[in-house]
């Protein structure tokens, strides 16, 4: 006996998938984080999101699977701002000098209103998907009930926990066992200083010596995109079609039809599908349709025949 109409292998894959694509986003955040703050606190950032999210996931009621998924990667690129703006700030009073305890709490407390007004506006923006209504809603709701409480738990971990960690580092540290990373985190920093002081500011002064043109600019650009979605250029699909592993050829027939036509009918849909099975082969010489099925249903003139391709299921069915 043969099984080859597994819909979980399908679900499996793109797990994989997503998962896969979850890690590495977290090691490149990790390794984007790291050039700016100690391994230690990027490490902690990082390890944030899954902790927040499973720790809350199963008291709404969430699971693990693709939506949820698809939440962490969305989650990863966005808690990390405010970690960034958070460290970056008190990193800033670390260099004047004095208490590490006052400069971590000055330098948490300056950038404090802004960091949690953005935190609160993200969150806030995924609140429609938890309003959704029917099979679809049900579905996207997996989004924001892993996104909100990592958005959440990363406000409380930018003020709390990061500045806790940020007030151990000793600055002007260059020799020891992090010696290699306090150098590239020097240059780093030393570039985008250049960076902001060559490109950065004189553009940020033009704009602001010339503020009506900058948002004549910004006015006009976001026109001109407003009526490339509303004129219907871009086409709009809330559920993507995506690839399947099966080829469905569904044949209707009229009512009353006898089912000597119909039999005829599908046996020409599935003449078609053993030539197609003869014609695609790979470089092994196996066919890429492995298997070809038929079915018929009880009423009259109709029937449903399946073709299955070497690691895709083809079917047709008719009806």
């Amino acid at each position: 006996m043969d099984c080859w109409r597994d819909f979980s292998r399908n679900v499996k894959l793109r797990i994989e998938t997503l998962l896969g694509s979850a890690l590495q986003g977290a090691l490149l955040i990790f390794m984007l984080l790291a050039l700016f703050l100690r391994l230690s606190v990027a490490a902690w950032v990082c390890v944030g999101i899954p902790i927040s999210s499973l720790t809350v996931m199963p008291n709404l009621g969430a699971t693990i699977n693709s939506f949820s998924l698809l939440a962490f990667i969305l989650a990863l690129g966005i808690v990390v701002d405010d970690a960034i703006v958070t460290g970056e700030n008190i990193h800033t009073h670390l260099k004047k000098g004095g208490d590490p305890t006052m400069a971590a709490i000055r330098g948490a407390r300056e950038v404090a209103g802004p960091v949690t007004f953005g935190i609160l506006t993200t969150a806030v923006a995924f609140i429609p998907l938890l309003l959704m209504e029917g099979r679809r809603g049900l579905l996207v709701a997996r989004i924001p009930l892993v996104v909100i409480p990592v958005l959440m738990f990363s406000l409380a971990e930018s003020k709390l926990i990061l500045p806790a960690h940020m007030k151990h580092i000793r600055m002007g540290g260059g020799k020891g066992e992090q010696g290699w990373l306090s150098d590239m985190q020097r240059r780093v920093a030393d570039a985008l200083e250049r960076g902001i002081r060559r490109f950065y500011r004189p553009l940020l002064v033009r704009a602001l010596d010339y503020r009506l043109l900058t948002l004549a600019l910004f006015v006009g650009i976001s026109f001109v995109l407003s009526s490339f979605v509303f004129s219907g250029r871009y086409g709009f699909t809330f559920f993507p079609r995506i690839q399947s592993e099966i080829a469905r050829v569904t044949l209707a027939m009229p009512a009353g039809t006898p089912v000597a036509v119909t039999r005829g009918h599908m046996a020409r849909i599935v003449g078609i599908g053993r030539r197609l099975q003869d014609k695609y082969r790979d470089a092994a010489g196996k066919s890429m349709v492995r298997d070809i099925f038929n079915s018929r249903s009880a009423g009259p003139g109709k029937g449903h025949p399946i073709w299955k391709k070497a690691g895709v299921d083809a079917r047709a069915s008719a009806g």
